[in-house]
């Protein structure tokens, strides 16, 4: 073979003090192994050189292209997102476009305050920010001050092949609202039920620059075009599969609260039973590491949705059972939050409004009689995980 060369005499002596004399490569067409440079620095494999680049751009088959990128991904930000794509889109059998992806095909999401009108709790929908916050904050672990900041849109649809994509796009506190398309934060989120692989694209943590223009990048980079992995690249967090997304969205990929009241689609639940894993790009979907509560003591809230072990026993379930936690940015009237009944209970999803998914909101002694057992018993649950009677298993996921 041309690619063969003489191995020095003195190579005995390059293996006993330990250096690298002779490097034999083939060129062959395929992708080398990995190779580390002298001084222990980067690695580059052909994929990664200019000319490995150039193939990779020009390679007509998406599966070449595809095997190309998963090959070069753990040295190279651009590979890396390339091959992310290909498996998300293999997984979840297709991604939005870039249009549908524009902030502003998304539903505003509403911003209430609360107010009583001889009595009867009353919500309002708010144009500027709030002095003294809302009834529907975010609760995400930001600012107080952003959490109740009107004028974020979340964009939601099901495929014709069943798999559920739901982006948001976030505004944050001093954001002037003529300012109709800039954008603080926004992520997306994409699902298939049958197989339970999901998909999570978000801003990069270290990324300050608003979005002016409300337009995302195309998820669907498999196609090569150079353009569009730069504008991947720069709007999306690299090497991000979800880990840190998780935590919150941890029973299922798509987390209610009522924040979201004024745009969810309740009519989208088959991922609430659906398996739940990780798309990797390199190796195989990963489980959720987290567990949900399968005794038949909280069947009356399961039988809906699951409770799992994280952010959902740590803030979700007395948020939405009437008892507010006091560090999040809810209206002080709230602290009564019996006297707001029901907008303040917004567990089960639809109790508090009308959408039909529901058989219409209940008396809060109902709500206490209905409710109430099953709640205390799932709190106490996440409080002590070991008790006798409290049933945790790990969250399905059966991707094939």
């Amino acid at each position: 073979m041309r690619c063969l060369r003489r191995l020095p005499p003195w190579w005995p002596l390059a293996l006993v003090i330990g250096l690298s004399a002779a490097l034999v490569h083939c060129d062959t067409g395929s992708i080398a192994a990995p190779a580390v440079r002298e001084g222990g620095g980067e690695r580059a494999t052909s994929a990664t050189s200019s000319r490995g680049r150039a193939r990779l751009a020009r390679s007509a088959d998406p599966a070449d292209r595809c095997t190309l990128a998963c090959a070069a991904a753990p040295d190279d930000a651009r590979a890396w997102s390339t091959c992310y794509a290909c498996k998300c889109k293999a997984a979840l059998g297709t991604l939005p476009t870039a249009a549908d992806l524009d902030c502003a095909a998304g539903d505003e999401i509403k911003v209430y305050r609360l107010s009583l009108d001889r009595g009867t709790p009353v919500e309002t929908a708010l144009d500027e920010e709030p002095a003294d916050g809302c009834a529907n904050p975010a609760m995400l672990d930001m600012a107080r001050q952003d959490q109740c900041v009107p004028g974020s849109r979340l964009w939601q649809r099901t495929m014709p092949n069943g798999s559920i994509f739901k982006s948001i796009c976030r505004r944050r506190s001093g954001v002037p609202r003529d300012a109709t398309l800039a954008y603080d934060d926004y992520g997306v989120i994409g699902h298939n039920p049958a197989t339970g692989a999901t998909c999570f694209w978000v801003k990069p943590s270290t990324d300050d620059v608003r979005l002016y223009d409300g337009k995302l990048p195309d998820l669907d980079i498999t196609g090569g075009d150079p353009a569009k992995v730069d504008a991947y690249v720069a709007r999306y967090e690299p090497r991000q599969e979800g880990d840190r997304c998780v935590g919150c969205h941890d029973g299922d990929p798509f987390m209610y609260s009522s924040y979201l009241r004024s745009v969810w689609d309740f009519s989208t639940t088959a991922h609430r039973a659906a398996p739940y894993a990780l798309v990797r790009a390199l190796g195989d979907p990963s489980p959720v590491p987290f567990k949900h509560l399968v005794s038949p003591e909280a069947k009356v809230c399961t039988t809906c949705h699951r409770i799992a072990n994280a952010r959902t026993c740590d803030r979700w379930l007395r948020a939405a059972t009437g008892r507010l936690p006091s560090d999040r940015f809810y209206q002080h009237e709230l602290e009564d939050p019996n006297a707001y009944y029901p907008l303040s209970y917004w567990m089960p999803a639809g109790h508090a409004g009308p959408d039909g998914t529901s058989e219409g909101p209940l008396s809060l002694v109902g709500w206490y009689e209905k409710f109430r057992p099953a709640v205390d018993f799932i709190e106490g649950c996440c409080d002590a995980p070991d008790t006798p009677g409290c049933a945790w298993e790990p969250l399905p996921a059966a991707v094939p």
